[in-house]
Parts: structure tokens; sequence; C-alpha cells
């Protein structure tokens, strides 16, 4: 995981990985879609377990979890 000096920083990783997967119908390509999905489940979910960012976890492991079960 990766750590940020300054805690707005991850945040704002955070709502831009969850922008990305609450608009990720519109790409083309599955298989793209799927290779973001992975990658924001083992980057971005462990990151977003945090108390204070729970909802945004819990949102962004549904997206994630909704693209890979295509």
């Amino acid at each position: 995981m990766v750590h940020f000096k300054d805690p707005r920083v991850a945040l704002g990783k955070l709502a831009a990985r969850l922008h990305n997967m609450r608009t990720m119908q519109g790409h083309p390509s599955s298989a793209k879609q799927k290779q973001v999905a992975n990658e924001a489940l083992t980057g971005s979910v462990p990151m977003a377990n945090m108390p204070q960012r729970i909802g945004m976890a819990q949102e962004l492991e549904k997206l994630i979890l909704e693209v890979l079960g295509k």
C-alpha cells in the first residue's frame, strides 16, 4: 500500500478512482474495465478501508465487483 505524507492526496486519489469506477460502463473494452477494476481492488480498496472512508471503500468495492462479475 502506498503511504502519502498528506492525507488529502490519498483522499483525492480515492475520489478519482471512485469516479472512474462510477463511469466505467462507458468504456467500450470489457477487458480494460476488468484490468482497471483489478488494479482498484488491489490498490485503492485497502487504502480506503479506514474508518473515516468506509463509505467510499464500500461503494468502490461494490462497483469493482460489478465490473469483475461481467
